[in-house]
């Protein structure tokens, strides 16, 4: 393992708006124990980015949109997270986006309901947890469609009916016809007319 001093010189070589006090915070606080870090890199990260809000007194705690992360983000634009600088991302937002989701971050035993009927009918028929359709519709919205300045769930309530076609639901889970096309040979996708049509010809394949 690295020393203090080199671990910090190594993360400003490579990104050199990075506080070496936020660096050195990070260090002596995940080197205490191999369990300490585990926890905040896998599914604890929403208090570990409020931890360092609080220790550092400003920046915003931001989601990574469309991954299961959240991380602080200082006032000059630099994210971090329990390994250091946090830079593998397309955009970052704030958690405030994430609207009534941002309780599954928290792990209080909280269950989601979604304030929509046409949402909860769909999720009691396919017997599917609100959170998971919620989030999977999601992902079908058009990256310019989505206003950053209201939720997530605002904007799956908005865009139900264009994208609800584009989820399929198997043993439980839920899926977006894209990301299941994709598994496809070319040169069995060619063969529909539709990658919705597509799918649902060949879930065997897909999930044999």
């Amino acid at each position: 393992m690295l020393s203090k001093e080199d671990w910090i010189a190594s993360h400003r070589k490579q990104f050199p708006d990075a506080r070496p006090d936020v660096l050195g915070f990070i260090y002596d606080f995940s080197s205490r124990s191999s369990d300490l870090y585990e926890v905040f890199v896998n599914g604890y990260c929403f208090y570990f980015a409020n931890m360092l809000r609080e220790a550092f007194n400003g920046g915003d705690v931001c989601w990574s949109v469309g991954r299961g992360h959240v991380v602080w983000v200082d006032d000059n634009d630099v994210a971090y997270d329990i390994s250091g600088v946090y830079y593998d991302f397309d955009q970052l937002v704030s958690v405030d986006y994430l609207g009534a989701l941002v309780n599954d971050f928290k792990h209080n035993g909280w269950k989601y309901t979604v304030p929509d009927s046409r949402i909860s009918k769909w999720c009691a028929e396919n017997k599917v947890p609100a959170i998971t359709a919620v989030s999977t519709l999601w992902k079908c919205i058009p990256t310019a469609k989505l206003d950053f300045t209201q939720t997530v769930e605002s904007d799956v309530i908005k865009y139900w009916d264009n994208y609800v076609g584009q989820l399929v639901v198997h043993n439980g889970n839920v899926y977006t016809v894209d990301s299941l096309v994709e598994r496809l040979p070319y040169s069995i996708r060619k063969c529909y007319s539709s990658n919705r049509e597509c799918v649902l010809s060949n879930l065997n394949i897909l999930f044999d």
